[in-house]
């Protein structure tokens, strides 16, 4: 269930099974993801949206390429040849059990760049395809089809890498630690605290996921987003906060199934303020008008005007037809406020969001 796994963590992994007198390993490689259960497919991703990574699927055993920890993926950039051959690419942390196949070209400099990089839906086949032109480049995000195996043979890979031979037909397979297992290297994730920046600041949709099913393993013994999305709505009823007439779906709100309102949010966003980890929470969301990437998040862009800049810490949402903004907003007093802002069918409802929010600030 660790979002924040990643190569470097593979190659400690390797470094461990060398200072134990591990050179070769004669069996397969065993990954148990047993800790959750239910579709790895996030509720409200469909096939068209499979393949990118605000809609990655999750499961016990992922890894990430980078400290933005968008889970479930590979990222892959490809490179401009010679006029008239297929481009270059790479991918990290590497194949990962992905087949590609590479149908694009590169093309005069000057002309449009078409280069699209896709996974086929329900298959581990990437489609490299399109037109680079020189001095041009592209870099997409691609999710895994399936995580476990997936990154059991990235970890695989890197374990050959850093010189661990594997017996011939030694396969990668997925089953429940055998009882008769002997510890012999332990990583631990990194702390909430210290993954919340980047899952609230860029909107994580895979961590949101992912902590979802963690919650439901942790409280309820059944690693699943039915369990994860009981223990939400539950605790937010321990805060006093009306949720009779909400309803849960997923962690990451992708799916049209959620409901909220905003008296709700408002007062979910009052309560949580007495609470021993909001000093936490409130520095991870995203803030209005701040370029700076991991304090300005989805935000950065946004309000920037003098008089808007640093004064408005929310979290953004989006989905087909529905914007939103909830947070908190200090006043020229320095008195801070709390405001949410629903908008559904709604053209340009950030726009809306903004104008909205830049009335209020004058107000206070």
């Amino acid at each position: 269930g660790d979002p924040t796994l990643t190569k470097e963590n593979f190659q400690a992994f390797a470094k461990a099974l060398k200072r134990n007198g591990i050179k070769t390993i004669n069996g397969n490689l065993i990954g148990d993801d047993t800790a959750f259960a239910g579709s790895t497919l996030p509720v409200g991703v469909d096939k068209t949206d499979e393949s990118y990574y605000f809609g990655a699927r999750t499961s016990a055993i992922t890894m990430s390429q980078n400290a933005d920890f968008d889970a479930s993926t590979v990222i892959i950039q490809a490179k401009p040849g010679k006029v008239g051959t297929k481009p270059t690419y790479t991918i990290e942390p590497n194949l990962s059990g992905l087949v590609i196949s590479n149908q694009a070209k590169t093309v005069k400099k000057g002309q449009k760049n078409t280069l699209a990089i896709k996974r086929v839906y329900n298959s581990n086949k990437v489609i490299i395809s399109g037109s680079l032109p020189q001095g041009g480049s592209a870099k997409e995000w691609v999710t895994l089809q399936d995580p476990s195996k997936n990154t059991m043979q990235a970890i695989k890979t890197t374990l050959q890498g850093a010189g661990i031979k594997f017996a011939k037909g030694s396969k990668i397979t997925l089953a429940p630690v055998s009882s008769e297992a002997k510890l012999l290297y332990t990583n631990k994730s990194r702390s909430l605290a210290a993954i919340f920046p980047a899952f609230m600041k860029l909107s994580n949709n895979s961590i949101a996921d992912i902590l979802v099913k963690a919650i439901g393993q942790q409280e309820l013994a059944e690693g699943s987003t039915a369990s994860g999305v009981k223990v939400l709505k539950s605790y937010s009823e321990s805060l006093e906060v009306p949720v009779d007439k909400w309803r849960f779906a997923d962690g990451s709100g992708l799916s049209a199934a959620n409901r909220v309102t905003t008296n709700g949010l408002s007062e979910l966003l009052f309560n949580v303020q007495q609470q021993p980890y909001f000093n936490t929470y409130f520095i991870s969301l995203p803030v209005a008008g701040n370029s700076e990437r991991m304090v300005g998040g989805t935000l950065r862009k946004r309000l920037t005007a003098g008089n808007l800049q640093n004064r408005i810490y929310a979290k953004t949402g989006y989905i087909p037809n529905v914007y939103t903004l909830s947070g908190y907003v200090k006043g020229n007093s320095g008195k801070q406020y709390i405001f949410s802002i629903l908008l559904e069918n709604k053209a340009n409802g950030n726009t809306h969001i903004d104008r909205a929010m830049a009335s209020i600030v004058k107000s206070l």
